[in-house]
């Protein structure tokens, strides 16, 4: 796969995503990672958007956004370690 291809998707519920695969060969990005599995459990606050880009990150929170106006963090976990997956997976090809 040529870096400057897109890794493009949906998830199961309907989120379409575009991510550039490069942005997980930046060092502030990977520091962020080191953070999290280090044990700051609130690292993602940070790596998600990071790795989304922020108007697409926003896209996300609206996409799972309650009707009484909450963005649950397990909702977006789900989203975006389905992303992770298959970015994984398209890695692979």
């Amino acid at each position: 796969m040529n870096t400057t291809d897109k890794i493009t998707g949906k998830t199961a519920s309907g989120f379409e995503y575009e991510l550039d695969p490069d942005v997980f060969d930046d060092w502030d990005i990977v520091t962020m990672f080191k953070r999290a599995y280090n044990g700051d459990e609130y690292a993602f606050v940070d790596i998600y958007p990071a790795v989304l880009g922020a108007e697409q990150f926003e896209r996300l929170r609206d996409h799972v956004r309650t009707p009484d106006g909450r963005v649950k963090t397990s909702a977006v976990n789900a989203e975006v370690n389905e992303i992770f997956g298959a970015v994984k997976e398209a890695k692979k090809s």
